[in-house]
């Protein structure tokens, strides 16, 4: 038997919270926070022949959305970009850089 919730006992949320998004921020979301110097040295960063950069947080930091950016900078300059899920990889790939790097060939945006 449904009955009704009385309105008394129903959830208030007085301040118009949001709750905290389950999945990476759009590029375009205004609530993303932009967290300098942070977001300039990955953007610098990313320009550099050969570089690598580690992106560490907490749970719920912010880390995806930030790589969205990233992602979507490089490709402003004309990067190619590859995204590469480390949990889906079989464990064996780590055993060594050649098994890592088999097969990947840098293509110039020429060729």
């Amino acid at each position: 038997m449904d009955q009704a919730i009385p309105p008394e006992l129903e959830f208030s949320n007085p301040l118009g919270c949001l709750p905290c998004p389950d999945s990476p921020l759009s590029l375009d979301s205004a609530f993303y926070v932009e967290r300098p110097p942070i977001e300039i040295r990955a953007y610098q960063q990313i320009t550099q022949p050969g570089s690598v950069m580690r992106i560490k947080a907490p749970r719920k930091m912010g880390k995806s959305s930030l790589m969205l950016r990233l992602i979507n900078h490089a490709n402003s300059l004309g990067y190619s970009t590859v995204l590469i899920d480390f949990h889906q990889a079989d464990l064996g790939i780590f055993e060594s850089s050649t098994k890592f790097c088999v097969g990947y060939v840098v293509m110039s945006p020429d060729s």
